[in-house]
């Protein structure tokens, strides 16, 4: 019990303060334990919660914890709160409690989040690790606390008092005096996984969805070795894993390749695409010139000027591949046209350069491409 008003003192001593809520993770033994020895009132001696909040000089009822009846522990398949934790079971309805509570203190954005390891069960800190390593935010805390000997192992000892107090260890005849005592708290490092994964995935899920989604990205990105890929339109190239590692790619086939990804972003994930599909949609023909223009004359400025927009209009109207009859008869057919050629071009140009870079990757984990006899019906996917 006493690593909870050691935490308390030594947030309180580095400024960390005001603490508003301590959250309680624990079996019905634990309860009984820490209701003795925290949080007794009325009798000889006041429980070490409340002699530590008359030390520190702030008001008990400051802090939302729970007490007597309120501390209950974790319950197990029967309903009943568990006495200890000695089965996998056990563990897994602790495990779950750990995660939901973390999960829960997390969620506010107004709070800031301190994870206590010390005390419990090893498998308790573990869990309580975990789900901080996948909840925690960037200015949560992940801490333990030790204390100088003889006193962790006196029962009577909850903090370092600015008075002199002699306490009886029960492992020998001596007394020694809690004001000497000294406490240091540990900052855990842990990596924070939230702050990463926040946008790709739904944290509203369960802990063991969460971490099976996460398994599964993980799986698929080490069978993918692009961790990172920049289309940089106006130097006409792109980057894999890191700017150094520079392709440079002529305007047109880059363009194809830039829409690709492009699609991939507006729908969220990798999808294959005809570029049949392409010439028949008018928006898809407007973001590949659009794209194309960029390439070749660079971002239009947000407030163009008379001049300027003159000139996009003639891009426009120079740009064939912008213009649906480019590809299709008055009737509907496919015409012949220049694509497969700028395609055969971007993909030479994908494997020259990363054979150049000597990386290990392939043109295929980049542009997958499933070929038919017909052009415009071979499908394209940008991983």
């Amino acid at each position: 019990p006493a690593v909870l008003t050691e935490t308390l003192y030594m947030l309180h001593k580095q400024d960390d303060w005001p603490v508003k809520e301590i959250k309680i993770i624990t079996t019905s033994h634990g309860a009984d334990v820490i209701n003795e020895a925290l949080f007794s009132y009325g009798t000889k001696e006041k429980g070490g919660f409340y002699q530590l909040c008359e030390e520190l000089k702030i008001s008990p009822h400051d802090i939302d914890v729970q007490t007597g009846d309120n501390l209950v522990g974790v319950t197990g398949p029967d309903g009943k709160p568990l006495s200890d934790i000695r089965n996998s079971e056990d563990d897994e309805r602790m495990a779950t409690a750990i995660q939901h509570a973390v999960k829960q203190a997390c969620a506010n954005p107004e709070r800031r989040v301190f994870g206590l390891l010390s005390g419990g069960r090893k498998t308790m800190s573990a869990h309580l690790m975990a789900a901080m390593q996948l909840f925690g935010r960037l200015h949560d805390r992940l801490i333990h606390v030790l204390v100088s000997e003889p006193f962790e192992s006196i029962p009577d000892f909850f903090f370092p008092t600015s008075e002199k107090r002699l306490l009886n260890s029960p492992y020998s005849n001596h007394y020694a005096d809690a004001s000497k005592a000294t406490i240091d708290l540990i900052d855990i490092p842990f990596i924070r996984l939230r702050s990463y994964l926040e946008h790709q995935i739904n944290f509203s899920k369960s802990y063991l969805e969460i971490t099976a989604e996460i398994d599964e990205k993980l799986s698929t990105a080490g069978s993918y070795p692009v961790q990172h890929l920049l289309i940089d339109l106006p130097d006409s190239s792109i980057c894999v894993n890191g700017l150094s590692n520079r392709i440079a790619i002529e305007a047109r086939p880059l363009s194809v390749f830039t829409l690709f990804a492009v699609l991939n972003r507006l729908h969220g994930k990798p999808r294959e695409i005809a570029w049949g599909e392409v010439i028949q949609s008018y928006e898809y023909l407007s973001l590949l010139h659009l794209i194309y223009r960029t390439i070749k004359m660079g971002p239009q400025p947000s407030n163009p000027s008379e001049y300027q927009a003159l000139n996009l209009k003639e891009f426009r109207n120079e740009d064939l591949w912008s213009h649906w009859s480019y590809w299709r008869d008055h009737e509907g057919r496919p015409c012949k046209n220049d694509f497969s050629t700028k395609r055969s071009q971007l993909l030479a140009a994908i494997r020259d350069g990363l054979h150049s870079l000597s990386l290990q990757v392939s043109s295929e984990h980049l542009l997958q491409i499933n070929n038919t006899p017909n052009a415009l019906a071979t499908l394209h996917k940008v991983p």
